[in-house]
């Protein structure tokens, strides 16, 4: 009775001990690599408006883990396109799970605004809000926000200015109606 369990237990043992081993010799140095990329952008890339974060969140479906993986292996290697699909899927699952383990929300926002507009010629949050409207994230309109984090999500496109701030129009429609509101506090004793 107890030999049947034994292989299954060699198999989980084995897949437990090469996922640390991936993690060691694979991981850890490309999240080292990506935390210094990202310690190198200005402050307002490593801690980006809370609009946008609510928007990045409310754009991923309250899960940054997966936009964070992509941004992370990309940076971590560029030519990771050119691997057979198949390796590539292999490798973003295993990525994600350790990009949970070992990054937190805050960072992987970070890590977003940062390194997110690889469709851009400027790679960080702040450096797109300065070519396209000329100012620091902390200065841009509720519209402005919204394109810049509509941008981020659609990547290389086509679309001019009007088309981009017509969908994020209705980002922040879609937003807003999701988004659950305060009482407003009330004023004076109650009846």
């Amino acid at each position: 009775m107890r030999t049947i369990f034994l292989g299954p237990l060699a198999l989980l043992l084995a897949l437990c001990g090469g996922l640390v081993a991936y993690d060691r010799l694979y991981f850890q140095p490309a999240l080292t690599r990506t935390r210094t990329l990202v310690s190198q952008h200005p402050a307002s890339d490593r801690s980006p408006p809370q609009l946008f974060v609510q928007l990045l969140i409310f754009t991923t479906h309250g899960d940054t883990v997966p936009y964070a993986t992509r941004v992370l292996m990309t940076s971590g290697d560029p030519d990771d396109n050119a691997k057979p699909i198949q390796m590539w899927q292999a490798r973003y699952v295993t990525w994600s799970l350790l990009v949970a383990l070992h990054t937190s929300e805050s960072e992987r926002n970070a890590t977003i605004a940062s390194l997110g507009f690889r469709a851009e010629p400027e790679h960080g949050l702040t450096d797109v809000a300065q070519h396209r409207f000329g100012k620091e994230p902390g200065q841009l309109s509720r519209l402005q926000v919204a394109m810049l984090a509509k941008l981020l999500v659609l990547g290389p496109n086509d679309l001019n200015e009007a088309q981009l701030a017509n969908h994020a129009t209705l980002l922040l429609d879609t937003f807003d109606q999701s988004t659950p509101r305060r009482p407003a506090a009330r004023r004076g004793p109650t009846p």
